[in-house]
């Protein structure tokens, strides 16, 4: 009721106002409707481009995934974005947990190894060549 009230009193410019809902359109009223333009959205037939695009953002953040699991992933999703990349970042925490603990890690830096105030740390883009 609020937003028939604030369009009907809004002027004629060039505005957009997007809403989303997952109530099927029978459900409105239809002096709700006579102001608005609905636009029916499926995320039917996404699966391919969206496994493609879990597999990308997965090599960008290190996790091991193949093209199955992928699959998998977007298949459980049920073509949902938002639950696969949840799903994908519990995967990459279970890769990360199963992997032994000496891989990859960096040494840890002792106190006096840590830069003090008077001593600049070294930044490969700030650093010279003489």
């Amino acid at each position: 009721m609020r937003f028939l009230d604030l369009a009907e009193r809004l002027r004629e410019f060039h505005l957009v106002i997007c809403l989303t809902s997952n109530e099927d359109l029978d459900n409105f009223e239809s002096r709700f409707l006579s102001r608005l333009k609905p636009q029916l959205l499926s995320n039917q037939g996404i699966a391919e481009p969206a496994k493609d695009w879990l597999l990308n953002i997965a090599c960008l953040e290190g996790i091991p995934l193949t093209r199955h699991q992928a699959t998998r992933i977007i298949k459980l999703s049920c073509n949902n974005l938002r639950d696969a990349l949840q799903r994908l970042e519990i995967h990459g925490a279970e890769c990360a947990a199963e992997r032994p603990t000496g891989a990859a890690r960096l040494p840890a830096i002792t106190a006096s190894q840590r830069p003090t105030a008077s001593e600049p740390v070294a930044n490969p883009l700030q650093t010279s060549l003489v």
